[in-house]
């Protein structure tokens, strides 16, 4: 009798106290309480303001109330144990403490749960939690089980708009959306210690300090994003070696970085850039050939189209481009050709064929030229199709006349 009694009377104190507390208020559930102040007696002054980042308590005061089979309050010391369930009829606890010295004076005991075995971090997150206690010397667990309720502001908790910063300015710190989206109003920093952030979208208006980051969906950041340093000085401020793009784990990448100090690019195939109107450049590296204008360049330079140079070309080889109706194809400037007469007639030298080209001198030197009838000339003339370069130099007194004649030849 004494046990169905006990039992009977600890359910009903367990509810009352439970509907007492959740009246009460929250700091009632998680700090050490008694049952007079559940009662409505005149309530603790309040306590010293803590610090912005304390945290809150992780233990759950517990009161109860015992008599015996004869409805005499209990006093006695006893060992209790306490136990948390995902259902009333479960056999398997998700927590459990065993509290050996429990004291209870006029039937009211007053525990502390979670100090001996601390609570998990998921152990409150689902709604169905149920409260088990068994009393030693008094047969098994007390039935039934006590489930938990919540406070009535605490039911506002699961659908608040946002956080507020600790002093209360902003209000809004952090607003989480019903679809899970999280903004901060502030920066954002979170240390490596404190592992990977993984969001599937965020707008941050502030700065974001983060170790490593995981976002899924979008990140909306309206400041600056620094990677590699918590300073960035641009909208996007990389301090590092390399950028890698790609486009899988196996794929091509292309990595920009620095190579002391020039700009260093590297990819695997090529790199090929198109503007919206078509026009195109493309990098070979294997054959390192430059394209403009085609993506199949034929040469270390390939331009498909015009080209306007507002300068000067300097080039150590020859030049060539494609005809392109009547245009010139082939242009190739040859080595210069020479020839010296020192009074000894007329001299020449047979130069390239005079189809598709001409020919044109770049240096004639002349002496010994004063008397009357001496002479010296240089001339480029045709003869059985080629061009020809000329040097004449003719002498009738003392000192003998001297030409030299250079000459250098275009053809296409």
């Amino acid at each position: 009798m004494l046990h169905k009694k006990f039992n009977t009377i600890a359910q009903f104190v367990g509810y009352v106290t439970i509907g007492l507390l959740a009246l009460y208020g929250l700091a009632t559930l998680v700090g050490d309480g008694t049952v007079w102040a559940v009662l409505g007696q005149s309530a603790p002054p309040p306590a010293a303001p803590q610090a912005a980042d304390a945290l809150a308590p992780t233990t759950l005061g517990y009161v109860g109330y015992l008599k015996d089979d004869a409805g005499a309050p209990l006093n006695d010391v006893y060992t209790m144990t306490f136990r948390i369930y995902a259902s009333a009829a479960i056999t398997t606890p998700l927590w459990e403490e065993t509290q050996p010295n429990v004291s209870v004076s006029g039937g009211v005991f007053n525990v502390v749960l979670g100090a001996g075995a601390p609570f998990s971090a998921t152990l409150f997150a689902d709604p169905d939690r149920y409260l088990g206690i068994t009393v030693e010397g008094y047969g098994g667990e007390l039935t039934p089980r006590q489930q938990f309720a919540s406070v009535p502001y605490s039911l506002r908790s699961d659908r608040a708009g946002g956080l507020a910063a600790a002093d209360g300015d902003p209000a809004d710190a952090v607003v989480v959306d019903n679809a899970g989206n999280a903004t901060f109003g502030g920066d954002v920093t979170v240390l490596g210690s404190m592992g990977d952030v993984a969001m599937s979208s965020a707008t941050v208006s502030g700065h974001a300090t983060m170790d490593s980051a995981a976002v899924s969906g979008s990140a909306i950041i309206s400041d600056r994003v620094g990677i590699g340093t918590t300073s960035p000085t641009a909208e996007l401020d990389v301090r590092g070696s390399r950028i890698q793009l790609k486009e899988d784990s196996s794929g091509d990448a292309i990595t920009l970085g620095t190579w002391g100090d020039a700009l260093d690019i590297n990819f695997n195939d090529h790199l090929f850039l198109q503007g919206s109107g078509g026009s195109q450049i493309y990098l070979n590296p294997n054959g390192g050939d430059v394209g403009v204008g085609t993506n199949a360049p034929q040469a270390t330079l390939h331009v498909s189209g015009t080209a306007t140079v507002n300068g000067n070309i300097t080039t150590t080889g020859d030049i060539h481009w494609d005809r392109n109706q009547g245009h010139l194809t082939g242009l190739k400037l040859t080595t210069e050709y020479e020839v010296i007469s020192n009074e000894s007639g007329t001299q020449s030298v047979q130069m390239v064929s005079s189809s598709n080209s001409m020919c044109f001198l770049t240096h004639v030197w002349f002496e010994d030229t004063e008397d009357d009838g001496e002479y010296a000339q240089c001339e480029i003339g045709t003869s059985g199709g080629y061009w020809v370069l000329y040097a004449h130099a003719v002498g009738t007194g003392f000192f003998d006349p001297y030409a030299y004649c250079q000459a250098r030849c275009l053809q296409w």
